[in-house]
This record gives structure tokens, C-alpha cells and sequence, in this order.
């Protein structure tokens, strides 16, 4: 079967074309040497890496999100920016179906990881390019701290009568994750004036390198999900299609 291009990849890729074929222009109204301040958003598409592996897409592994905050830059070179950035993430991954009592089995459960994520990163652009849409080269690494965890599920009960009934559940299982996350981050994207400021579309790879279960995540109600889904721990990865935006410039 021939594999389809993902619209996330469909996007990048455009981008990238983009910035190489349109017409050139004068710079941004933004001046170089200024700490500039913003705010950003966007989604995001998480899993757990299989054995800690690399993966990126997996329809049975993959789960929405979203983010929101601020950040700053501040320009090393008229093409290289340092990027800091104070974001609340809500980023998830499937989890396997698990039996909660010996009558009550949990099934399209999810896990929902809500986090304060501070990401340090280089922002590289092309010197000297003066396209319509600049690309950029997002480079760095990160610290979350992971406050809750949430579990969503459609719960079955299953009666002594052969009948059985199902409802939707939410449960906090942050007991069963670590609080700190740190990994490193990629990314590409494209900067276009919107309003005389620069608007910047990002898609970005977030890989999380230590594993957020707990010592004894596997003895729990949830231990399937290691055992029978993962394998080697829980890695999370995520892939993130952001917009930033500038507000203000300092001194």
C-alpha cells in the first residue's frame, strides 16, 4: 500500500518551498538588537516511543493536545536567535486497555500529561535571505515539570446476569508518573510579516530521553500499558505545529 504524506509533513515541506521560491523583499520593521516578547500556541500529536525507540505516527498510540504561553528572543546574529519559552502543555499518549477489577475492564484509555514546559532553543535563520517567507531551523532542549496526569477511558461492567454497561471515566493517576521531564527538541518552520511584525509557523519534535514512570508503574492496574504496549518504560515524544507572535521589544 502506498504510504500517504501526513498533513503535518505536507505543511513542513511547503513551508521550506516556499521560502526558496517566492520574491524577495525588504526586512521586517523589527529592530535586530532588541530582546523581543510574544506569545505563542498551537496543537500538539503525542505517544509513548515503543522500547524507546524514534516513533512518530501510530493510530493506536497517538493522542491530541495543545499549547499556550509566552516567550522571548534575543539575537546573537542577524540570523541566529536564542529562544526562551514558558509554555502550559497538555500532551497525551494511549494507554492499553487494562482490567480495574475482576468485573470492570478500562478500554480506550488515555493518558493526559499536564506540565509547565520550558523550552531553551536556537532560533537559525538563512543569512542575508530576504524571501517572502524566511525559513528557520529550531534547535535545543527543554525541562517540564509534569503537575497532573489524567486518565480517560470508557469503562465496561460486566454483570453476574451476562449483561454489562459502559460509561465514560476520568481518573488522576499522577501518582504513577515522574514530575520531571528533559529532552532535546528539533524543528523547522517559516517567518512572514503580519502586521509589520514577524509571524512564525513552527513544526516541531519534542523527545523526552528519560522514562516518566515510576519505579513500580508496572506492578500497578496500569502495568499492561508497559508490558504489553511499550516495553522498555515510557518515553514520551510529541509533534507540535505552533504560531508565535511578537507583542512588545525591551531596551
Amino acid at each position: 500500500m502506498k504510504n500517504k504524506l501526513h498533513p503535518i509533513r505536507a505543511l513542513a515541506l511547503l513551508i521550506l518551498v516556499l521560502g526558496s521560491t517566492m520574491p524577495t523583499r525588504g526586512q521586517d520593521n523589527v529592530e535586530p538588537d532588541k530582546i523581543v516578547l510574544g506569545v505563542k500556541a498551537g496543537i500538539n500529536n503525542g505517544l509513548f516511543r515503543t522500547n524507546n525507540g524514534f516513533s512518530l505516527w501510530d493510530k493506536n498510540s497517538n493522542v491530541f493536545g495543545y499549547q499556550v504561553g509566552v516567550y522571548g528572543t534575543y539575537p546573537l546574529k542577524d540570523f541566529l536567535k536564542a529562544r526562551l519559552e514558558l509554555l502550559y502543555v497538555n500532551q497525551g499518549a494511549k494507554l492499553a486497555d487494562y482490567n480495574y477489577t475482576s468485573t470492570v475492564k478500562n478500554v480506550n484509555a488515555k493518558a493526559h500529561m499536564n506540565m509547565l514546559h520550558i523550552p531553551l532553543v536556537a532560533e537559525l535563520g538563512i543569512p542575508d535571505f530576504t524571501g517572502l517567507i524566511k525559513p528557520k531551523l529550531i534547535v535545543g532542549g527543554f525541562y517540564s515539570y509534569t503537575f497532573k496526569v489524567n486518565s480517560t477511558f470508557d469503562q465496561e461492567t460486566y454483570f453476574a446476569d451476562g449483561s454489562n454497561q459502559t460509561r465514560h471515566g476520568r481518573e488522576d493517576i499522577s501518582g504513577l508518573f515522574k514530575h520531571n521531564q528533559y529532552g532535546f527538541i528539533i524543528g523547522i518552520g517559516g517567518e512572514i510579516s503580519l502586521g509589520g511584525k514577524p509571524l512564525l509557523v513552527e513544526l516541531r519534535y519534542t523527545h523526552t530521553i528519560n522514562n516518566v514512570g515510576i519505579d513500580g508503574f508496572e506492578y500497578s492496574y496500569l502495568g499492561s500499558t508497559k508490558y504489553n504496549k511499550y516495553g522498555t518504560g515510557l518515553y514520551p515524544t510529541s509533534l507540535g505545529l505552533n504560531v508565535s507572535y511578537p507583542i512588545f521589544n525591551l531596551n
